[in-house]
This record gives structure tokens, sequence and C-alpha cells, in this order.
């Protein structure tokens, strides 16, 4: 759902039903939001800010893009990322082939080199890359 071709009623409304399925899921009680595609409105962000931490990134993996070879996504993802990447690996049948090669490789990676993951929840809520 691209924020530029959706009205703000059925986007927010959207979000709700998310909000929904997570509490019956037993969500944590913390609201993380990303933007799909990217695109919110400001208006939609004042709103969601209200309710939501608002989470953009800075490396986006392309595991849902079947053209290049899982091999040179991961080797191109490993490559844009640094201290502090927020990356978007997607949970969906269309990624699911990549990112069951991409992923383990790339945690392998950063950990050989002493990173440590940790969840969005636990980040600090004044880095650039949160609204």
């Amino acid at each position: 759902m691209k924020a530029w071709r959706t009205d703000g009623i059925t986007y927010l409304d959207n979000v709700k039903k998310c909000d929904e399925i997570m509490d019956r899921a037993g969500a944590k009680p913390e609201r993380l939001f990303r933007p799909p595609y990217g695109q919110i409105t400001r208006e939609l962000a004042k709103i969601l800010r209200k309710t939501h931490r608002i989470i953009m990134w800075d490396v986006l993996s392309w595991d849902f893009d079947a053209s290049p070879p899982a091999k040179l996504g991961l080797s191109r993802t490993i490559g844009a990322t640094g201290p502090g990447s927020i990356i978007v690996f997607h949970d969906n049948y269309k990624a699911e082939s990549k990112v069951r090669y991409m992923l383990p490789g790339f945690l392998e990676h950063f950990a050989k080199q002493g990173y440590m993951f940790k969840s969005l929840a636990g980040l600090n809520s004044s880095a650039d890359r949160f609204w």
C-alpha cells in the first residue's frame, strides 16, 4: 500500500487492522511502523507518531527482486551495511528463497566481525531513522 496512492483513511484503517492482528497474536505493546515502500505523507506521519515509532532503514536487501541472484544480493547488502544500519529483509513468499540464503550469510559475516544485533525495540529513539 503506497501512501501516495492511498487515501489517509484507508491507510490508517489498514494500520489499525494490523495492530489488531498483532494484539491478538500477543505482540509487545510498543508499536513500531515501517511505512510500506518507505512512503508516508507528513500528515499520516504526524498522526501515527502519536501511537507508533516510525522506523525507516538505510539498507534494502532487494530480496524481493527476482532478477539478481541471491549471492549477488548478499554481497551488495553486506557492502551497503555499516555500524548502526537498519536492514530490511522481507518475510513473504516472494522473498523466501532469497532470504533463506541471504540472511544466514549476512548474520554470519557480521557476527565474525564482532557485530551485535539488536531488535528495533531496544534502540534509542533519537536515531536518525526513527521519527
